[in-house]
C-alpha cells in the first residue's frame, strides 16, 4: 500500500504547482482508494474523482490517477 507522499511524488514531473495535484483523498481501508485530483498541465482544466488500487505502488497509483484525468 502506498502513501499519499508516494502518490504524489509520481505526480510530480513537472514540479509543485504544474503537476498533478490532489486534493482529498478517500482511503478506505479496502480494495480501492480514491482520490480528488485537479490535472495540472498533465490534464488542463481537469478535476475528478480518481479511483486507484489501493495495493499498487505509488508509481502505479499516480498512472491510475493520470489515466482517469486523461478520460
Amino acid at each position: 500500500m502506498a502513501t499519499q507522499a508516494e502518490i504524489e511524488a509520481g505526480l510530480s514531473e513537472y514540479g509543485t504547482g504544474m503537476a498533478v495535484t490532489i486534493i482529498r483523498a478517500e482511503v478506505t481501508g479496502g480494495a480501492k482508494d480514491y482520490y480528488y485530483c485537479t490535472g495540472g498541465v498533465d490534464a488542463p482544466g481537469r478535476a475528478r474523482w480518481c479511483e486507484t488500487t489501493s495495493a499498487s505502488s505509488g508509481a502505479e497509483q499516480a498512472n491510475e490517477i493520470l489515466a482517469a484525468l486523461r478520460a
